[in-house]
């Protein structure tokens, strides 16, 4: 992997991420070794297939909303992302433990997944099957610049704290118009014509 594509992936893990996918034909040691290692650098934010929580946190996706709408989409395109099985999933809590992460799957050639709100119905945008599934959900925060008037928002949030965190200062932002989408997601939008519905800020 060159240098720019390494650069590429840490970037766009850091401005909003939800899909950056590293597929590669040489595996050095599999997914599942590298969920062991991540598992004894990370164990807070590492979450192996043997753990309670796993099995929720792997279908944590759109098509298991249940409002009308979704359960009509779920029905007619059912999305392969939703019943994925990653090796393991990792829900860094800062950007340093993202950097460890990406740096670790690149150098060990391991497929991954970024998921925020888990909206994007394309295969490999937000689950992965035998890789790791890079879980942006703790990566939240909303702050506000009024003397600039900036927002900077986590990676991980959803558009309705976004929109409840700016109507405090009684600004807001043009965003999801379905409040539980992930803000990342969004932002950067997807390649299905399937999203259109979801993915339109206005």
């Amino acid at each position: 992997m060159s240098r720019l594509m390494l650069r590429k992936a840490l970037l766009g893990l850091l401005c909003l991420p939800l899909t950056v996918v590293l597929a590669t034909a040489e595996v050095h040691g599999g997914a599942a070794a590298a969920c062991h290692k991540l598992a004894g650098l990370l164990s807070n934010v590492t979450v192996l297939p043997s753990q309670d929580r796993y099995s929720a946190l792997s279908t944590e996706n759109w098509c298991v909303f249940p409002w009308g709408a979704y359960v009509l989409m779920l029905k007619l395109h059912r999305s392969g992302t939703a019943w994925a099985k990653p090796s393991c999933i990792v829900q860094p809590a800062a950007a340093s433990d993202i950097q460890q992460v990406v740096r670790l799957l690149t150098d060990r050639h391991v497929p991954f997944a970024v998921r925020s709100g888990g909206h994007l119905p394309s295969p490999l945008g937000a689950n992965i099957n035998d890789g790791v599934l890079i879980d942006m959900s703790m990566i939240k925060g909303v702050t506000y610049d009024a003397a600039n008037n900036v927002v900077k928002v986590g990676a991980g949030q959803r558009w309705k704290t976004v929109y409840d965190a700016l109507d405090a200062h009684n600004v807001t932002v043009v965003g999801g118009r379905v409040v539980d989408v992930g803000v990342a997601g969004l932002t950067l939008g997807c390649k299905s014509a399937r999203c259109v519905f979801i993915v339109l800020g206005c």
